[in-house]
């Protein structure tokens, strides 16, 4: 499964550690995308596209400012076009990787959104 995390760092809720934490946990259900992490591109914003049109489901963290980067508007409205599946977690400030994982985890593993890979 590749998962395409949606995320803004405007708010600085989430930082790179966080998102380290949350990328290493992610491979454990699938091939996660965190821009932040994973775009070598010198054209950033067609890759990061790319990568969203390819997702199997998008995973939207959350925070104060995440309704207002015009960036997640437009990655929540590709993946609504193109039929992807939208699972959000509310991340609060301060929050850890592995606190964040345990956010969406513990609920949508067992409803079967996010189930490990062989």
């Amino acid at each position: 499964m590749r998962i395409f995390v949606s995320y803004t760092l405007r708010d600085n809720v989430l930082d790179r550690a966080t998102l380290v934490a949350l990328d290493s946990y992610l491979r454990e259900f699938g091939d996660p995308y965190i821009d932040l992490l994973h775009n070598p591109g010198e054209d950033h914003q067609r890759h990061v596209l790319t990568m969203l049109r390819s997702a199997s489901l998008v995973l939207a963290i959350v925070t104060p400012k995440y309704d207002r980067s015009e960036w997640v508007k437009l990655e929540l409205a590709l993946a609504h076009q193109h039929q992807i599946p939208i699972m959000s977690v509310d991340a609060p400030r301060g929050i850890t990787g592995a606190a964040l994982s345990a956010l969406f985890v513990s609920e949508e593993c067992t409803a079967g959104i996010l189930t490990p890979s062989p």
